[in-house]
């Protein structure tokens, strides 16, 4: 009975090390990993995916916002109109949370496109942002060619805008998280406050994979 038992400690102290190795090498790592959407050629060394491009528009302070201003940046994006009464003020301000909560982190930005630009001209931005005392300087509202942001929207950040026959703005409600090498790494809804706790988490995530060079979404 001893030596029987004898045997199964041994065993067990041979067979669950390994495993435990096992387990933490395949998972212990993807727990501070995020997905990175749209891939266009996975068998590439590296992976290519998807790149949100270059675009040039116009901030509430009067400056041209290009790439530019996010190189090296873990940044959020959102379209909205100041017009908007109903899912850009709460969009808004879950992104309000946001730049709270990383406001010592320079490189953690916002961006917001205006799909309404005949409208929102600097002044209006300017204003639109001071009523929700962002930080211009890590903060952004941008207009300009409403062809160029509509594009941007759909080809660049895989979300839509749609302006009906009299005139109604339909748009998402999506905010969109971007790694500092352009990557779409997670969509949330703007307007649901647990899902932009899921945000704040995973933008923690990405700082904390940039601190240690983890760069594999797999």
């Amino acid at each position: 009975m001893r030596k029987a038992t004898g045997i199964t400690i041994l065993v067990f102290l041979l067979v669950i090390p390994p495993l435990v190795y096992l387990f933490i090498k395949q998972f212990g790592k993807n727990q501070y990993t995020l997905p990175i959407y749209f891939p266009i050629d996975t068998l590439s060394s590296p992976p290519r995916y998807h790149q949100v491009p270059d675009f040039s528009f116009i901030s509430q302070r009067g400056d041209t916002i290009t790439q530019k201003q996010l190189t090296n940046c873990v940044y959020v994006a959102d379209f909205f109109f100041t017009r908007c009464g109903n899912i850009c003020p709460q969009m808004t301000s879950q992104l309000v949370r946001i730049q709270k909560a990383f406001k010592s982190d320079s490189t953690v930005k916002i961006i917001s496109y205006t799909i309404d630009p005949d409208y929102d001209q600097v002044d209006v931005l300017k204003a639109y942002a001071r009523r929700y005392q962002a930080d211009s300087s890590r903060w952004y509202f941008v207009t300009g060619d409403k062809k160029r942001i509509d594009e941007l929207a759909q080809k660049g950040y895989y979300i839509s805008s749609v302006v009906d026959s009299a005139g109604n703005i339909d748009h998402s409600q999506r905010l969109v998280l971007v790694d500092k090498e352009r990557h779409i790494r997670g969509f949330y809804d703007g307007t649901d406050p647990k899902d932009v706790d899921r945000l704040l988490i995973e933008i923690r995530v990405l700082l904390y994979n940039n601190k240690n060079k983890f760069t594999s979404a797999n």
